[in-house]
């Protein structure tokens, strides 16, 4: 358990290409959203999150700019610990584990670590220094809503999926969910490893 790390879980959005909402989708017996938290709450005491309802007895901000993006939700987060887990709630096999590997790659002059899926830089699955939100909340002060915008101002370093591997995680723990394909893509290739 880490005392200088909070986390933070975005359960709002659209979910238009998911075609329902993501937060409440079943998985295995539990909502992606209650999975996350009970993951997220083994390495972190506080824990917060920002969309149209609470997942169960975490920190509840309701998104007052509903569909704005994840960018202007997260403005009206404000961190209390030196560091933030940033996750989204379309990742169906997260393991908070990768918390551990998130802190100890954070190096000393850097603003964030973030994970890498499919050679892509994911946001929204990362960890962030508090004094990073300085800088969110003026970009959205000035009408910015991509969340790249902010990242682009950031020093980052990266996990990949080779990073997972060495760690004895698995890559799946890292890979979100957009659309009902894409998660049972997700669904079907766990189940094949865990026979």
């Amino acid at each position: 358990m880490w005392d200088n790390v909070e986390a933070v879980i975005l359960t709002g959005g659209a979910s238009s290409r998911m075609g329902r909402d993501k937060a409440t989708l079943p998985i295995l017996g539990q909502s992606q959203s209650e999975r996350i938290l009970d993951q997220i709450q083994t390495q972190c005491q506080k824990v917060s999150s920002i969309g149209r309802r609470a997942i169960r007895d975490e920190c509840f901000i309701a998104d007052q700019t509903e569909f704005a993006g994840p960018l202007v939700a997260l403005s009206q987060f404000q961190p209390e610990r030196p560091l933030v887990v940033l996750l989204s709630c379309d990742i169906p096999f997260f393991d908070a584990r990768i918390i551990d590997l998130m802190v100890m790659k954070l190096e000393e002059g850097d603003d964030a670590v973030l994970v890498e899926a499919n050679s892509r830089v994911q946001p929204l699955l990362g960890i962030y220094r508090k004094s990073c939100w300085g800088n969110l909340v003026r970009l959205v002060d000035a009408g910015e809503t991509r969340i790249l915008r902010w990242v682009n101002l950031l020093k980052t370093r990266t996990i990949s999926e080779v990073d997972l591997v060495t760690a004895g995680l698995n890559p799946a723990s890292i890979i979100s969910a957009n659309t009902i394909e894409e998660l049972n893509l997700i669904l079907g290739n766990e189940s094949a490893q865990s026979t």
